[in-house]
């Protein structure tokens, strides 16, 4: 039973450590045609990549909001091993 929960435990944390990389990828990628776009009235409905760019800045803002909470969650899962590693660190 004890081995079944760490097991879980270690799950959890492999899919909120993925999750973690691939939504802040998509933030990024999700970010280049916003910096890169054209700019001003009218710029929102240019299509890049297939998308237009309002496309680009809803994808983004939500990705971005998911990793924020995504991250919240590891830094939790991972609290403890942070507090061990500043407490060796600061020694």
């Amino acid at each position: 039973m004890l081995v079944g929960g760490m097991m879980l435990g270690f799950r959890v944390r492999q899919v909120v450590s993925i999750s973690f990389l691939v939504l802040w990828v998509i933030v990024v990628i999700s970010g280049l045609p916003l910096f890169l776009g054209p700019k001003g009235v009218g710029s929102g409905e240019v299509l890049i990549w297939g998308l237009s760019k309002n496309d680009w800045r809803f994808i983004h803002t939500y990705c971005g909001f998911a990793a924020v909470a995504v991250s919240v969650i590891h830094i939790a899962l991972n609290w403890r091993c942070l507090i061990n590693y500043f407490k060796r660190t600061l020694k």
